[in-house]
């Protein structure tokens, strides 16, 4: 086995301490990104439990719930319904004060019905502004 000289081992420190900034400086620049990423696919995620637990009502109910507002679609998901059957379990941090579901950043979405067994849910994303580029629909 090869034994690495004294004088060689700073060099090694060196290039490790210079290895270990250069990926905290990646990490630092990247992690807004990942955040995004992370903040965008959760609400990607919660709109589609919401559209899963639509489908699921209407399998059992025929239709939609007749009022298209967020805070009574979230009402008959979460089992405020003839039936008391719950489709959709939110987290505090899914749900406004209001009772409406919001995305990741805290904005309620957007729903409407493109049929009566089909809704359309948008997010206003991170900029949480509607009708711009950034935001997800499903």
């Amino acid at each position: 086995m090869t034994e690495i000289p004294p004088r060689a081992h700073w060099k090694l420190r060196v290039l490790l301490l210079l290895g270990i900034a250069a990926m905290l400086g990646l990490l630092k620049i990247w992690s807004p990104a990942i955040i995004l990423s992370q903040d965008r696919l959760s609400t990607m995620n919660m709109m589609s439990a919401m559209d899963s637990a639509c489908h699921a009502y209407v399998t059992e109910n025929g239709s939609l719930p007749p009022s298209v507002d967020n805070r009574a679609l979230v009402g008959a998901l979460t089992g405020a319904n003839a039936r008391r059957v719950v489709y959709l379990r939110l987290r505090s941090a899914e749900k406004n004060s209001q009772n409406e579901a919001v995305d990741a950043w805290g904005t309620p979405y957007r729903v409407s019905y493109a049929s009566p067994t089909g809704v359309d849910i948008v997010s206003a994303g991170s900029d949480k502004v509607f009708g711009t580029d950034d935001d997800i629909g499903n």
